[in-house]
């Protein structure tokens, strides 16, 4: 079982087992809006975006590290698949209390996304 990582304030202990960095913005809105990163990258990739744009002050903002990604480490034995990043999402948007989100998702997190939408429909939209 994963530990939390005391360092980094926004590690999550998810249902799954694994640790993931999550930061969470406005959780008092009605609607979500989860952003999930391309291959290589960070949910700091996203930063400036929500800051700039002030989505954050009309919308719940979650924003993750995908498994051995920025700040969340692999904790997963054997190969990250995408059925374990699907699982997150769910996992994430279940621990948040979020019953429903919108998506915005940047290369590789596109074809997570399709992936998100296909085996979960009721929780993305």
């Amino acid at each position: 079982m994963s530990s939390i990582n005391i360092k980094d304030p926004g590690a999550r202990l998810l249902p799954s087992g694994r640790t993931l960095h999550i930061e969470t913005l406005n959780l008092t809105s009605f609607q979500t809006i989860i952003f999930i990163h391309g291959l290589g990258a960070s949910s700091s990739t996203f930063g400036s975006i929500i800051e700039s744009s002030g989505i954050a002050d009309d919308f719940n903002i979650i924003t993750y590290d995908q498994e051995g990604f920025g700040l969340s480490s692999k904790t997963s034995q054997g190969e990250i698949t995408i059925d374990k990043y699907v699982e997150d999402v769910r996992d994430i948007l279940i621990s948040s209390g979020v019953e429903r989100a919108g998506v915005v998702a940047h290369s590789m997190g596109g074809v997570r996304t399709a992936q998100h939408f296909r085996r979960m429909g009721s929780f993305v939209g």
